[in-house]
């Protein structure tokens, strides 16, 4: 937001995690539901957020 920025595209090898950001699966954790609810407010500043899943294997930056 303090970047200025309008459109993400944010990469996980955390496939829950991205279905959970995607609408497709409900949080389910107590300790994650405020935190999950807190970054949904928050994508309402950008125009566009997609979340993808990055098989572990093709994820070099997990790897690092």
């Amino acid at each position: 937001i303090e970047l200025g920025l309008t459109d993400i595209d944010y990469y996980s090898d955390n496939l829950m995690v991205v279905n959970q950001m995607n609408g497709m699966l409900k949080v389910h954790n107590p300790e994650f539901v405020d935190i999950h609810d807190r970054i949904v407010k928050l994508l309402f500043n950008f125009r566009r957020i997609h979340f993808h899943h990055v098989h572990r294997e093709y994820n070099r930056v997990a790897e690092a």
